[in-house]
């Protein structure tokens, strides 16, 4: 059975954000993670959402991340290169 373990931030490569570092003011590196395990992990929709906005970016959207026992599983949108 899943269990929602939360919600991440995606990319069109399929990758999830790992981290968000501020170098200097107005400039921002962006981490990503090709394994679930290593992504950041939103506890409500609302949170990752937000972090989206943020990144003022049109191909960085929210996918749920789900616990399926075994292993984590990503709910990627339809035309994810995964």
């Amino acid at each position: 059975m899943e269990r929602l373990v939360g919600y991440c931030v995606g990319n069109v490569n399929g990758e999830l954000l790992h981290s968000r570092i501020t170098v200097e003011p107005g400039a921002e590196l962006l981490r990503w993670a090709m394994h679930p395990d290593l992504a950041h992990v939103f506890p409500t929709r609302q949170a990752a959402e937000q972090c989206v906005r943020e990144l003022e970016r049109p191909d960085r959207f929210v996918v749920k991340l789900y616990d399926t026992g075994d292993q984590w599983f990503v709910e990627w949108p339809e035309g994810v290169n995964v």
